[in-house]
Parts: C-alpha cells; sequence; structure tokens
C-alpha cells in the first residue's frame, strides 16, 4: 500500500475519522508518520463540518511546518491521494506524558523540570514564529524512548498568525487546561500556551488537577 510516493509499513494508530500509519519515503530514505484523515468517513457529517475538520488538519500541517526545533514534532508533507487526505510527519518513538499520568507515574523533581524547560523552550520558538499551539495538556506532549528530549504534538487547533479559521467566541482546546481568556471564547495569545503549561507543571508535581470542574461551566467558576 502507497500514500502518494510514501509506502506504508504498517498502523500506529487509528481514530474515527483516520489512521496513523508508519511509512518510508524511498526518495528521502527515511521513515516517517503519516496521519491520515478519510475523507468518505467525515460525509456523515454535514459539510460544514466536514470542511471544518479538513481546515484543522491543513492548519496543523501549516503550524507544524513552518517550526523546525527540537521539541516540535516536524512536519514535512501535505497531500492528498484518492479519499485520504494525509500529513507526513516525523516519526517520534516515545510516549505521550498522559501515558504516565494514566500508570500513576511520580516525577522527580529534577526530571520534572527538565520536562518543563524543554517544553517552554519549544513553546517560546512557537510564540517566535507567531503559533499559538492552544492545546497543551499531557496527550500533546511526548517523552522520547531512552533519551528525555521532549515533542511538542499536535497543532489542530494552534492559531497561525495569517488564520481566520477561528474568531473570538470560538472555544477551542481542553477544558482542564485552559486559560480563562480561552474558556470564554476570547482571542488568545502564548500567554494561554504558558497557563496550560502551568498546569501541566502541576501534575507533574502532584500527580494531580489543578482544576476538577466536572463541564465547562463548572471550571469557569472555579477559574
Amino acid at each position: 500500500m502507497t500514500l502518494g510516493k510514501y509506502q506504508v509499513v504498517r498502523e500506529l494508530g487509528r481514530g474515527a475519522s483516520g489512521i496513523v500509519y508508519e511509512g518510508y519515503d524511498p526518495v528521502l530514505e527515511r521513515r516517517v508518520a503519516l496521519k491520515t484523515i478519510r475523507k468518505d468517513l467525515l460525509q456523515a457529517g454535514s459539510r460544514e463540518n466536514v470542511e471544518h475538520v479538513l481546515q484543522r488538519f491543513r492548519r496543523e500541517a501549516l503550524a507544524a511546518a513552518r517550526l523546525q526545533h527540537p521539541n516540535i514534532v516536524m512536519a514535512y508533507d501535505y497531500a492528498e491521494a484518492g479519499d485520504t487526505v494525509f500529513i507526513a510527519m516525523e516519526l517520534v518513538r516515545g510516549k505521550e506524558l498522559k501515558s504516565y499520568f494514566a500508570q500513576k507515574h511520580r516525577f522527580d523533581l529534577n526530571t520534572a523540570l527538565g520536562i518543563m524547560f524543554q517544553l517552554l523552550d519549544g513553546l517560546a520558538y512557537s510564540h517566535r514564529h507567531n503559533v499559538v499551539h492552544r492545546d497543551i495538556k499531557p496527550s500533546n506532549i511526548i517523552l522520547i524512548d531512552g533519551s528525555g528530549q521532549v515533542k511538542i504534538a499536535d497543532f489542530g487547533v494552534a492559531r497561525v498568525d495569517t488564520s481566520e479559521l477561528t474568531q473570538a467566541g470560538d472555544i477551542m482546546g481542553t477544558p482542564t487546561h485552559m486559560a480563562p481568556e480561552q474558556l470564554l471564547g476570547r482571542t488568545v495569545d502564548g500567554r494561554a500556551d504558558l497557563f496550560s503549561a502551568g498546569v501541566v507543571l502541576y501534575e507533574l508535581l502532584t500527580g494531580e488537577l489543578p482544576f476538577t470542574g466536572g463541564n465547562l461551566t463548572a471550571s469557569c467558576t472555579i477559574y
């Protein structure tokens, strides 16, 4: 099986509208991750919803492509092959921070600070290039196997300075990690990412979330 020029090696994971594969680029002779969306699997939704999903996917490719930093997962290519839209990305061999938390793993202070320094370094670089991630949370932070290196992933809801895909009033992100202004649907800047990073630091040090509202209204009340 191939997607464009890429040879599909194996499946890495799947979601409701697509599959992530390990692929091989025979031209540049390197392994990649192929994040896909199947257009036909989106057809059950409204036309507006389908276009919104595809716009978010394109935005993820746009945001990641302009960022080349050791603590950010790189995007190499965006293309379509038949009914499949895909992004070819850096293949990262590691585990999401969320998995460590789910296993009740506790990090010592030096390790926690090392993770945070790398996370903040990647965010500072992203912000200098006018990209606000807007969904910093443990499932979007990957620890590389055996090295301790951190990679920020999933810029699907990022705000890029040239993007008009989201306006004030849109709430995008994960409520448990969102800054108050983001929860209220206001336009945000890099400070919203720093707030989310602070929530991650709290989790690293305590193993718990600082805010535990059961819904968006409760979370806003807590703030």
